[in-house]
């Protein structure tokens, strides 16, 4: 009798674990698509080996990763779009929330309090499809596969064609590296970018997001891997292509914020101020702090 009881506890144990395990593995895989679909990828189903990958390591690890999540979760954070402003910035330090805030944009985090809206709408009551259908976001990690420029960034939408797909290279400043092949859009990928530059993917990576039709676009710290002036030239033209629609840049840069029409500072995970370059280097103290230290002390510059 104590052998079968001791069987039956060992049992019940490992299937907990298993269910554990499991549960997480099923939720990283999900979670790895709506992040693909979000960043304006058409997932197919050749690509659902990757995310199972990702999703193994995510299970194995993923009591760590649940303790690091919520580690650093936005608080006392609000703000409206307007449709008359072209971009609004929110920047911050390293660990100030950015990101979690993305993943609430997106709905991968749901608020503990308060909530996100959309067109007036709560997303909690929105179909995971129609935020998709509605977001196209760029993601801080360049999302590359194997295979050519061409397939990569047709993944926006499908039915594009090769006129949308240089147009779109153009807008996001990758035609002239593009063009270099001589292949061109034809130029093969290797998995993860392996010859590529990390400018070069995250170009890649905003014409495909440009590919999709959305009103809102969100690029998490998406031109760190930019020049200055390829950054400059990227602005003006998404500016005057993304005329009318929502632009959402995430950064820890100053030059890719200043320029913008609003200004949402972030420390600690909470919305510490907001408003123009010049009128957070007069009242806010995070903000002029970022900005001195990357002008070498400056305030002037």
């Amino acid at each position: 009798d104590r052998a079968f009881w001791i069987m039956v506890v060992c049992v019940t144990i490992m299937f907990l674990f298993v269910r554990s395990r499991f549960g997480r593995t099923v939720q990283a895989i999900r979670e790895d698509y709506i992040a693909a679909s979000a960043s304006g990828i058409n997932v197919t189903y050749y690509k659902v080996m990757t995310f199972a990958i990702s999703a193994f390591f995510a299970g194995i690890g993923g009591g760590i990763y649940a303790h690091y999540m919520t580690a650093m979760i936005p608080t006392n954070f609000n703000f409206n779009y307007s449709a008359e402003l072209l971009s609004e910035v929110i920047i911050g330090g390293t660990g100030s929330g950015k990101s979690t805030l993305v993943q609430l944009l997106l709905g991968f985090r749901m608020p503990t309090s308060g909530e996100v809206r959309m067109d007036g709408m709560p997303t909690q009551t929105l179909s995971r499809r129609t935020m998709r259908d509605n977001i196209s976001c760029v993601l801080q990690n360049a999302t590359i596969y194997s295979g050519t420029i061409r397939d990569n960034v047709r993944m926006g939408r499908l039915e594009a064609g090769d006129v949308e797909i240089r147009e779109a290279l153009e807008i996001a400043q990758a035609g002239e590296f593009v063009n270099g092949f001589s292949d061109g859009i034809d130029h093969m990928i290797r998995q993860s970018g392996k010859n590529l530059s990390g400018g070069q993917k995250q170009r890649l990576s905003i014409a495909r997001a440009l590919l999709k039709n959305a009103p809102i676009y969100i690029f998490d710290d998406s031109f760190s891997a930019l020049d200055f002036l390829t950054e400059a030239k990227l602005r003006a033209t998404l500016n005057q292509n993304l005329a009318g629609k929502t632009q959402l840049i995430i950064t820890q840069r100053v030059t890719s914020a200043m320029h913008c029409d609003v200004i949402f500072v972030m420390d600690g995970g909470a919305l510490v101020d907001s408003g123009t370059h010049a009128q957070l280097l007069e009242r806010c103290g995070v903000y002029r702090e970022i900005y001195a230290s990357q002008t070498g002390g400056n305030l002037n510059a």
